[in-house]
């Protein structure tokens, strides 16, 4: 072999292992930038719900003072989600406990048949079921891209790739207690 033919075949080579590490990046960038697209996604999801919360606090402020602690407590967790610094699993938990609670407040207004009946009431209702929904939607897709992140992240070769980049690991929006993970019912 001639020098010619080595230096050729180290270029070659050289060259197949930065296109792939090209590649990978690429890949890298592009699975992480779905899972900030699809955390963004959702949280619309939540800005809406927390939106719906001052009207829900204003339809119900007819209830006792015991319901008025409840009250209190979804104003508080509102401002926590919406603050912003939380993060993505600080976020997960806050959104458990916000659900958590109105639906509390909406099991206990059925003792109050005058606000059971009012019609805002009935399409606030109507709204939060369809915005949890979305939100649950959202929470799948978003874990979904965040899996498909972390499973490209850490694969052969890939992982080398991410690291000499510093590929961050990004959180699921999970709940982790398994008494939490059991849908509350409510019925109206």
């Amino acid at each position: 072999m001639t020098m010619t033919t080595i230096f050729i075949i180290i270029s070659v080579i050289l060259l197949l292992i930065i296109i792939g590490i090209i590649s990978t990046y690429n890949q890298l960038i592009k699975h992480r930038q779905m899972s900030n697209e699809a955390f963004a996604s959702m949280d619309v999801f939540l800005k809406k719900r927390y939106d719906l919360i001052p009207m829900l606090v204003s339809v119900t402020k007819g209830a006792r003072d015991y319901e008025a602690n409840v009250l209190k407590e979804i104003v508080e967790l509102r401002s926590q989600g919406l603050n912003g610094n939380l993060s993505v699993g600080d976020l997960g938990k806050n959104e458990l406990k916000l659900s958590d609670r109105i639906n509390q407040l909406l099991v206990l207004v059925e003792n109050y048949p005058d606000i059971k009946a009012n019609q805002s009431f009935q399409q606030l209702h109507q709204s939060l079921v369809q915005i949890e929904d979305d939100i649950s939607k959202a929470r799948r897709y978003y874990n979904a891209t965040v899996r498909h992140y972390l499973t490209y992240k850490q694969q052969f070769p890939n992982v080398f790739v991410a690291s000499i980049f510093k590929f961050p690991m990004i959180e699921y929006f999970a709940v982790n207690e398994s008494a939490e993970r059991n849908a509350p019912t409510v019925s109206l």
